[in-house]
């Protein structure tokens, strides 16, 4: 038995989407045309920067000449790029509207919620925002490759826009979801970060396992 199914306060399961499934819908359902603009309004933004690459006359005719001039925003340095930096912003941050808070999840480490730790309490995206954005640009792509002929068609593109924030969104809450932890919890030697572990990995909480952190019931 994993720490995230003792029993108790303590959440039953592991699985990040279920635990926080009643607290998400309520709020959907309070706040689901402000979510849907703005997560509408974030897609927009990213997806016209790509439809911007293909299209804009400021770029060079010379197809090695643009490239090269696209490649100082999107190419790799080392791990990442500036385009990756500003999306994790764009889609992983500022993707939802407000944020999904530890209070508003009912999420919370076991050691979190003692009194002794009231001023050692840190907000952890559980998912991480490099994680998230990552995950909604492949998945906004749904199966089609990142070429010219994709994000120049802009009815592909205000199709899927429209599809993500009539269908997709509800259903998707969680990957912003926030849990309370401490400190000393969040510590990077302690808990796991990056894009190391899957999306399905951190859906399922092992980052928390492998660290011992136990998920409890917000108090």
């Amino acid at each position: 038995m994993s720490k995230t199914e003792q029993k108790g306060s303590i959440m039953k399961n592991g699985d990040l989407k279920k635990i926080t499934k009643k607290s998400l819908k309520e709020y959907w359902e309070a706040n689901h045309e402000v979510l849907k603009y703005n997560f509408g309004l974030r897609l927009h933004q990213y997806a016209y920067e790509k439809y911007f690459d293909c299209t804009s006359e400021i770029l060079p005719l010379n197809e090695d000449d643009r490239a090269a001039i696209i490649n100082t925003y999107r190419g790799i340095n080392r791990t990442s790029s500036r385009a990756k930096r500003f999306h994790r912003i764009l889609l992983g941050y500022y993707g939802i509207a407000g944020s999904i808070t530890p209070k508003r999840c009912g999420m919370s480490s076991k050691e979190a919620n003692s009194p002794k730790n009231k001023d050692n309490r840190v907000n952890d995206h559980v998912i991480g925002v490099t994680t998230c954005s990552e995950y909604i640009k492949k998945t906004f792509l749904n199966g089609k490759r990142s070429n010219e002929n994709t994000w120049k068609d802009e009815d592909w593109i205000k199709a899927r826009i429209n599809d993500f924030c009539n269908n997709w969104l509800e259903n998707n809450l969680w990957l912003w979801a926030e849990c309370r932890i401490t400190k000393k919890e969040h510590t990077a030697e302690r808990l796991q970060r990056g894009t190391e572990l899957s999306i399905e990995a951190k859906r399922k909480l092992e980052h928390y396992d492998n660290a011992g952190i136990i998920i409890s019931d917000y108090q």
